[in-house]
């Protein structure tokens, strides 16, 4: 028909959507009522019947199936969500090297402060110095913690969790390689050195390189053998040594003592079993007097003993050994009768010092069993 115009009011809807969508929230409702019927005007205006139709065709090709770069977006978002299980999965393994990290690097800086203190114990010529040289361990494996952690972090970062493990692994079986040699050096010397004898001799000795000592003798001594267990049966007292003895049924103790640079030290304890050793029935009297003798030695490398300081030495023998014993020629300088369990008599004997018991042999050792 002549003069008839064709709208597509659906056209006129979508622009005015889009123009109101463009609009901040607090335009008003007539203003966008407004867009829209001059959206309609503008759309209706001069156009044919013809034109309307190729537009009409236009717009359905707005509502067309999505491109394939479309497609393969949506896909990628579908895909994402089905990688997120692998991130979870790669950050559990970053949290277990970060954990392995961690402990190696403990174990390291616990080793490193470990071989300090058993090379301190070596070098050392006091016990105070043996303190100073420990903490100065205990510097350099803080120094050592950090830079070893960031070498194992950098070796996970750069993709090379093996060789982070690996290397771990070595340097801390270095360090405590090195630390059970340090170790088992005293420990060696001290069973190489014993000589069985009718008394079981056992030492429990030790020095924390924490200990400064203590300035007042009698306090310390009262407060190690607290717990002692028995009755007190003698006391030595030297210019640098000083040890407690206890009896409790047929086992003596030992509490010892160093002093040094005017300060007093705890050492630990000797126990000694009366004819509880392993050889009770062979061994002779004499072989087991320097059996004890030796077992003296036992806190030597935790004394730090040098040749000079005072060295005293004690054991146990059945009979009276006050004019039957000698050492290096010389009688003991203390004999104390001991009442055992079975109600018969045994006899501490002391030495105050024998110079250096790590040299005595056999032969030092004179023993008439009457």
């Amino acid at each position: 028909m002549p003069g008839f115009k064709f709208t597509d009011y659906s056209k006129a809807v979508k622009d005015a959507k889009k123009n109101m969508a463009g609009q901040p929230s607090g335009t008003p409702r007539h203003q966008a009522e407004g867009s829209t019927k001059e959206a309609s005007e503008s759309n209706g205006a001069g156009e044919t019947p013809e034109s309307a139709e190729g537009r009409m065709a236009d717009d359905s090709g707005d509502n067309a199936a999505p491109s394939s770069t479309e497609t393969s977006e949506s896909k990628g978002e579908v895909s994402g969500e089905g990688k997120e299980p692998a991130v979870h999965e790669d950050w559990t393994e970053v949290q277990k090297h970060l954990v392995r990290d961690l402990i190696f690097s403990i174990l390291l800086f616990v080793g490193v402060i470990a071989c300090m203190y058993l090379v301190a114990g070596f070098l050392a010529r006091s016990l105070m110095v043996e303190n100073l040289v420990s903490l100065f361990g205990l510097v350099i494996g803080s120094s050592l913690l950090m830079p070893f952690y960031s070498l194992l972090s950098r070796l996970d970062a750069m993709g090379k969790p093996e060789q982070a493990l690996k290397s771990g692994v070595l340097a801390l079986a270095l360090i405590y390689v090195t630390a059970a040699v340090l170790f088992s050096i005293p420990l060696l010397s001290s069973l190489f050195s014993s000589t069985p004898g009718k008394n079981a001799n056992t030492g429990n000795y030790h020095h924390f390189f924490t200990d400064f000592g203590k300035k007042d003798l009698d306090a310390l001594i009262q407060k190690k053998c607290a717990g002692a267990e028995g009755t007190q049966v003698a006391a030595i007292d030297l210019d640098d040594y000083h040890e407690v003895f206890y009896l409790s049924g047929d086992e003596v103790t030992s509490y010892e003592f160093s002093q040094e640079y005017g300060r007093y030290f705890y050492l630990g304890t000797r126990k000694l079993q009366f004819e509880e050793g392993r050889h009770a029935d062979s061994a002779t009297w004499q072989k087991t007097v320097y059996a004890d003798a030796k077992a003296s030695q036992l806190a030597h490398h935790v004394r730090l003993f040098h040749q000079g300081d005072s060295d005293p030495a004690w054991g146990v023998t059945e009979t009276d050994p006050e004019n039957t014993l000698q050492i290096n020629g010389e009688t003991p300088d203390i004999v104390v009768p001991l009442k055992m369990e079975d109600g018969s008599t045994a006899y501490l004997w002391i030495y105050k010092d024998l110079g250096n018991t790590k040299k005595l042999v056999p032969g030092d050792v004179a023993f008439e069993n009457k």
